[in-house]
């Protein structure tokens, strides 16, 4: 479903097809609500499209912020006090 604001401009539209919707379902019928089978397979494909060497699928945005600043910590010495910034969205 296209969502358009009072404007008409577009806010949001799918990116996704059968090719995601069926594996979708079918992980769900099987009753996997985290981590199924399929996460490590999708996150090699999109480590090697990205050109990384390893990717960690996340369950939100902010989780993902949470191991980016972790890594921080780790990598670049991150400090407390230090600044970091995100996006909002």
């Amino acid at each position: 479903m296209v969502v358009k604001n009072k404007k008409g401009i577009t806010l949001s539209e799918p990116n996704y097809d059968e090719k995601e919707i069926f594996p979708l379902l079918d992980t769900a019928l099987k009753g996997w609500i985290s981590q199924g089978k399929n996460v490590s397979q999708f996150e090699q494909d999109f480590a090697k499209k990205v050109g990384c060497k390893y990717a960690i699928a996340c369950n939100s945005g902010s989780s993902a912020n949470l191991i980016a600043i972790q890594a921080m910590i780790k990598i670049y010495n991150l400090k407390p006090g230090d600044e970091v910034i995100v996006p909002a969205a």
